[in-house]
């Protein structure tokens, strides 16, 4: 997703709309062909002896469905892969491996992801239509000689930008139909790649999330309720925040609220309403300190730092090259450093690579940074906290 949102913002940045093509294939993991599944293990060079156990593991399956304590009869299973199998994604990635190199050669980018694969390529020009075009025919193509039907109805385009001239394209004789936004790895993507409705979303879930943690648990231990908190609401909003961290203060404030109404109602359950009105309620900063509770701006500051420590020591599958341009430094923050290009819209301004790199400068100003990651992660925390 970061490595999608990293292409994207970069195209905006230079005054490029861009289309992406969402597919959707039709029960994906359930329409795997057994035989062509089998094939192109033995094309990659699989062991036979492991090809053997997976035969049996994937053929002569059957199922059966109980309503009511009665149960049908006895079906066999023709294809696919078992849901929520540990193999099962590793098994689906095989089937479609070669799905990336196919849309390659039609010059169009693409990421996928298990069953989630989508397409994109900055609109220009009449031939960068073309282009995307084939990329779907190629798609449709291949889906159709492996038996990977696509979900006509639930394939999108998403056209991204202003001044976007929303072409139109064909998928099997039908037009693909248009979205001004879309759920993509559970984040909600639009036109804009403004992230604000998900902020709203995630701020909403974990308040109702908050309202059911106090009604679930009449406990007054300030450690399971904190625990409690950890574990079932702050997630929830802590989800991939390299992808989603924004900029706006509202947007900040409303995500903030969250945590600050957890920590109000832990103190008035704690101490008592009757000992504790509203107009002596501590601060947040203080219920914050007190309950040992960093405000999770900083958290999502951190976040972006750590991932960028990952990106830079190749400690993730994205390459630093395709993020930033590392170049030597005589400062004492370290000998080499992140550089990136001016942007020139807010949206790339506002991405992580910005954002970040902005960030690691100022940390890395005054003090060395540290090569391993522990003292990584120390060293931050004490920035931030400071």
């Amino acid at each position: 997703m970061l490595s999608a949102l990293n292409h994207w913002t970069s195209t905006l940045d230079d005054k490029k709309p861009l289309d992406v093509v969402y597919f959707d294939f039709a029960k994906a993991f359930d329409k795997v062909s057994h035989e062509l599944l089998l094939l192109k293990l033995a094309k990659i060079g699989i062991h036979e002896q492991i090809i053997s156990w997976l035969k049996c593991f994937l053929t002569e399956r059957t199922f059966q469905v109980c309503i009511n304590d009665t149960l049908s009869s006895i079906r066999r299973i023709s294809s696919g892969v078992p849901q929520g199998g540990v193999l099962s994604p590793i098994l689906f990635n095989i089937y479609t491996c070669e799905l990336p190199d196919i849309i390659a050669e039609e010059g169009v980018g693409c990421i996928a992801y298990a069953d989630d694969l989508k397409i994109y390529n900055p609109i220009v020009t009449p031939s960068d239509n073309m282009c995307l075009q084939k990329a779907i025919d190629a798609v449709a193509t291949w889906a159709s000689e492996w038996k990977l039907p696509l979900s006509k109805q639930k394939t999108k385009v998403l056209h991204i930008g202003r001044n976007n001239p929303k072409l139109k394209y064909n998928l099997c004789s039908e037009f693909v139909s248009e979205t001004s936004e879309i759920v993509d790895l559970g984040y909600i993507i639009d036109e804009n790649l403004s992230f604000d409705k998900y902020c709203k979303e995630i701020t909403a879930k974990a308040t109702r999330q908050i309202y059911c943690l106090f009604k679930a648990l009449r406990t007054k231990n300030v450690a399971i309720m904190i625990k409690a908190y950890k574990t079932y609401v702050r997630p929830i909003m802590e989800y991939g925040t390299t992808i989603f961290n924004p900029h706006k203060k509202s947007l900040i404030n409303m995500i903030e609220k969250v945590q600050n109404n957890f920590t109000r109602k832990l103190m008035v359950r704690t101490v008592g309403f009757s000992n504790l009105s509203y107009q002596k309620m501590p601060s947040s900063n203080i219920r914050n300190k007190l309950y040992r509770l960093q405000p999770l701006y900083k958290r999502r500051r951190r976040n972006d730092l750590l991932m960028m420590y990952k990106i830079m020591h190749s400690l993730c599958e994205l390459k630093s090259s395709d993020f930033y341009v590392m170049r030597s430094s005589i400062t004492r923050g370290g000998t080499i450093k992140p550089h990136i290009a001016t942007a020139k819209t807010a949206i790339r301004q506002n991405f992580f690579t910005h954002r970040a790199v902005s960030d690691y400068l100022k940390f890395s100003k005054n003090k060395r940074v540290p090569v391993k990651l522990s003292l990584y992660k120390r060293a931050i925390g004490e920035y931030l906290d400071n």
